[in-house]
């Protein structure tokens, strides 16, 4: 196995960890939306100022009905 693919295995299989938000600091909000998804993930800075951490994440797939809707509702 190459070691790039290694890298994203490890990636995949280590869990996300979330700390708990900052309220003095700005939050950072990430949001794609897509026909048939949507996701977005809310984080912060750490305290170095130089990386974000994950607070919180969100996706949900569409059910076909919900695909229907126009991309402003």
């Amino acid at each position: 196995m190459s070691r790039s693919l290694r890298k994203v295995k490890q990636y995949l299989e280590t869990p996300l960890v979330f700390v708990p938000a900052m309220l003095k600091k700005p939050s950072i909000l990430y949001l794609t939306m897509l026909e048939e998804s949507m996701g977005n993930i809310l984080g912060q800075q750490d305290a170095s100022g130089k990386k974000e951490q994950a607070i919180y994440y969100l996706s949900k797939k569409f059910t076909d009905y919900e695909q229907r809707y126009l991309a402003l509702e």
